[in-house]
């Protein structure tokens, strides 16, 4: 092996590395700084995007959710996120949520908040 292609493996694995810094970005930022509430599923959509591999591949839907704030329906929100194609949630599932205090639109599903 040349040093040409060391340095290429090497760019392609820091490449990796700054890539999924960068998409888990906001999910570790709302996990330490998002406040927990509930919303229930009103629609839920599948698009034709993917990530991953196909034996790994997390398919992106469309949610529409209805955020709760203490039993009362507050307010509507649109988001895209990725789920395994075995697991995403079902229509009227209450989910848990992470929203950001700074930005209400700025939210994700979490199992375990």
């Amino acid at each position: 092996m040349e040093v040409k292609d060391v340095a290429i493996i090497s760019a392609g694995a820091v490449l990796f590395y700054v890539i999924g810094k960068l998409l888990n970005r906001k999910r570790n930022y709302l996990q330490k700084h998002g406040i927990a509430e509930v919303a229930k599923i009103v629609q839920i959509d599948k698009t034709l995007v993917s990530i991953g591999n196909d034996s790994m591949a997390k398919r992106v839907y469309n949610i529409d959710l209805e955020i709760e704030i203490a039993g009362a329906v507050c307010r509507r929100v649109t988001i895209k996120q990725s789920f395994d194609e075995w697991r995403p949630p079902k229509l009227g599932d209450k989910v848990n949520i992470l929203v950001d205090p700074r930005n209400p639109d700025n939210l994700i599903i979490v199992e375990n908040p």
